[in-house]
């Protein structure tokens, strides 16, 4: 589950994510229960923000133990019918929602039809993974239907199995092509109303590591930034921006254990190759030489620079 939390904008599909996405891999250690209670109490704290929570059945990660998609969908209906926090926050969405109805208040995306009524008002959404800008699915609700434009190209198998080099190109190319895409919904009727989710989000390498993510950071957040930052930055809205490392500039990735090198493999996500021999440390890298760097493990992935560039392109319009 992945949720966002908004500052205030003209119209819901053009705000920007004061808290978009927490560090990858992270563990929060919240149940269903206690993730509404937390959205409650940050309502009740700020009650001119609101939460936008995406979702989905996740069927590619059950390694122990299988749970059947419509017992998913029964179980997160019965709890959303029955959780007094979200019961007492909860948003139908519609194409036009404005933040003025959106304040103090929990929508949920589904990218899983929950079947949505007045006890349980989650969208449905379609979703695209391609290495294309433009396409676009609908996204369904008790208040209708809108159009919506999603970005979600997570890794080099969605890019044909390409280099992750090339891959890092092409998703740079697809979050700035889309931040085009969202701009032009001021002037163009056609896109009246119309919804943005483009992905920063994405990995390079292991998706169990988060150095994986870290590294595609450095590369798609700094490009947004200096999109949105540049002189032919966006004349509109930015969309729906979902990143890794929001509001961080430096991850560090940290390892505190005596590492043995003596062949080509991998210890903690990090590709090595080195000589026989014993580093030990913390932060430690991997040459050819086998030298230890804890600079080498730094990962500037911008992600309070791309912030607060969103929040200043927003802010123009």
């Amino acid at each position: 589950m992945q949720y966002l939390i908004a500052t205030t904008f003209e119209v819901v599909h053009y705000i920007v994510l004061q808290a978009v996405h927490y560090k990858p891999l992270q563990e929060v250690h919240l149940s269903r229960y206690n993730q509404m209670s937390v959205f409650d109490s940050f309502l009740a704290a700020h009650p001119g923000e609101f939460v936008i929570v995406l979702m989905r059945y996740e069927s590619d990660r059950q390694i122990f133990s299988k749970i059947d998609e419509s017992y998913y969908k029964a179980a997160m209906r019965a709890f959303l019918s029955s959780d007094p926090h979200y019961q007492a926050r909860k948003a139908a969405f519609r194409k036009d929602l404005t933040v003025g109805e959106m304040r103090g208040k929990i929508l949920i995306i589904s990218r899983n039809d929950l079947s949505p009524d007045s006890s349980c008002e989650t969208a449905f959404t379609g979703w695209n993974h391609g290495n294309t800008a433009g396409a676009y699915t609908t996204v369904s609700g008790t208040g209708g239907m809108a159009r919506i434009f999603v970005q979600d190209m997570y890794s080099p198998a969605q890019n044909d199995d390409s280099s992750d080099e090339d891959f890092l190109a092409k998703k740079k190319e697809l979050v700035c092509a889309m931040m085009d895409i969202s701009a032009s919904f001021r002037t163009l009727d056609v896109y009246a109303n119309a919804w943005m989710i483009n992905y920063c989000s994405a990995y390079v390498g292991s998706p169990l590591s988060s150095d994986a993510y870290a590294r595609n950071a450095v590369s798609t957040n700094r490009a947004a930034y200096d999109h949105l930052s540049g002189d032919s930055n966006p004349t509109g809205f930015s969309g729906l921006i979902m990143m890794d490392y929001a509001a961080t500039s430096v991850y560090s990735l940290s390892t505190s254990a005596s590492v043995s090198v003596s062949s080509s493999g991998s210890v903690s996500g990090i590709n090595y190759v080195s000589s026989s021999g014993t580093l030990s440390g913390s932060n430690l890298s991997f040459s050819r030489s086998g030298s230890a760097s804890a600079s080498d493990t730094d990962f500037s992935v911008s992600g309070d620079l791309l912030l607060r560039a969103i929040i200043d392109n927003n802010f123009r319009f």
